[in-house]
């Protein structure tokens, strides 16, 4: 069983093992570590099991300046987890490894090839684009609708830093062409209120939302709401799950500042030499599927 850590822990525990049970057969699980309830983690530390914890160090084919470059590019935490393989999650992380596995399937996205052909895609999908800049990359996130009440994320497409806005506004506008569209949100903030205007021209249902601290955390909120109740499907993507994770939370002074309805709001962040442009373009496809019903109320996950 490869990647082990994120498999539903039924189908271990309820097909692979019974499958076993008379032919005195082995399993073997193979996997990055991710979360601890979970029969991965349970069988790795029991003492009756056979096994090994292999760092990259210990691999001759892995360089020093490649694992010192790694660590560099995708921050301390996830380092830990690729190329140490060890079970850790920052305290502060405002979604858990193990909530994020539950929503988590292996299936494949929606392919470059698949918009080339003239065929209009069937569905019903949500829309988000998180805009970056100079450091951070500009992200389209499409979710599709799959029963009244679920939804699975189809197409994450990242662009390469510094990006022209046209080019992802174009990459938008095919999209809108090939397929049902009923709403999406866009980060206002990063790119102003021209752009935004540009693109309702072609798609008057996609809309801007400014970043505020407030909407951020009704954004984190809904998100781990949706997850909380299995509304939510997610591919097997580690860079996706890795920045979803990393999201941290505080809550702040209050400055004098501060607007009143943002006093004693959550700020949100992610640990330096890290990314969540892929986590907020999920968040704004999410809240343009979100139906109007009571806002969720904040549970922090433990």
């Amino acid at each position: 069983m490869d990647e082990a850590a994120f498999m539903p822990e039924d189908v271990i525990a309820s097909v692979i093992y019974p499958m076993l049970a008379t032919t005195n057969g082995t399993a073997i699980m193979l996997s990055t570590p991710w979360g601890r309830d979970h029969i991965y983690y349970r069988s790795f530390k029991n003492p009756n099991y056979w096994s090994q914890h292999v760092k990259a160090q210990q691999c001759p084919r892995i360089t020093t300046q490649f694992l010192e470059e790694q660590c560099r590019d995708i921050g301390e935490l996830r380092y830990r987890m690729e190329y140490e393989a060890e079970f850790v999650e920052d305290q502060n992380s405002f979604l858990k490894q193990d909530l994020i596995r539950e929503c988590t399937e292996d299936y494949y996205l929606i392919s470059e090839d698949q918009m080339k052909t003239e065929d209009k895609i069937p569905g019903n999908y949500y829309l988000g684009a998180d805009f970056g800049k100079k450091v951070d990359h500009s992200v389209v996130a499409l979710l599709k609708q799959e029963t009244d009440e679920t939804y699975r994320l189809v197409l994450l497409k990242q662009f390469e830093l510094g990006t022209p806005y046209t080019d992802i506004v174009a990459f938008i506008q095919r999209l809108n062409q090939k397929l049902d569209i009923i709403k999406g949100y866009v980060d206002q903030g990063a790119v102003g209120e021209s752009l935004v205007e540009e693109i309702k021209q072609f798609a008057a249902q996609i809309n801007g939302l400014n970043f505020t601290p407030k909407i951020k955390q009704d954004l984190m909120i809904l998100l781990q709401t949706r997850m909380e109740q299995k509304r939510l499907i997610l591919p097997l993507d580690r860079a996706l799950l890795s920045q979803i994770n990393e999201q941290q939370y505080r809550f702040g002074k209050t400055k004098p500042t501060e607007r009143p309805q943002e006093k004693g709001t959550m700020t949100f962040y992610h640990p330096p030499g890290t990314h969540d442009d892929q986590l907020w373009a999920l968040a704004l496809a999410m809240y343009a599927a979100k139906e109007k019903e009571t806002e969720p109320q904040l549970r922090i996950l433990t």
